[in-house]
């Protein structure tokens, strides 16, 4: 089984640090790389080719939103998923409206995570 590339997008640098070790736990998953902001991610993507981005909607620069509309129009564009604390139920809207493949819930995180992936790419892909 091929693992799911991540790239992990968020300006916390500890909540990197724990999602990186906490999405160890879900061996389909391949963390290939992390970004501190929106501006980075775009950057990257192209020479990471993760599968899926986990990208926080609320960071200063380049936001989440912007981000994800940016990383939308490259060539093939990786799957998106929104991630913040928010509420679940106005976060997941504000996702969709910015072209987001889905949501995860921060509080969550590894069980959202594992959800949003079965629900892009089947469940025990």
């Amino acid at each position: 089984m091929k693992p799911i590339r991540v790239l992990l997008v968020d300006d916390d640098r500890d909540f990197l640090a724990v999602a990186q070790y906490d999405l160890k736990s879900l061996p389909r998953v391949s963390v290939v790389g992390c970004a501190m902001s929106g501006d980075e991610a775009v950057k990257v993507a192209p020479l990471l080719k993760p599968d899926v981005v986990l990208m926080d909607i609320d960071m200063p620069g380049m936001n989440g939103i912007e981000a994800t509309r940016a990383l939308k129009a490259l060539d093939g564009a990786p799957k998106v998923l929104a991630q913040s604390f928010l509420d679940p139920s106005a976060a997941q809207d504000l996702g969709k409206l910015t072209g987001a493949d889905g949501y995860v819930y921060k509080g969550d995180f590894v069980a959202q995570v594992n959800v949003a992936l079965d629900a892009l790419f089947g469940a025990g892909a």
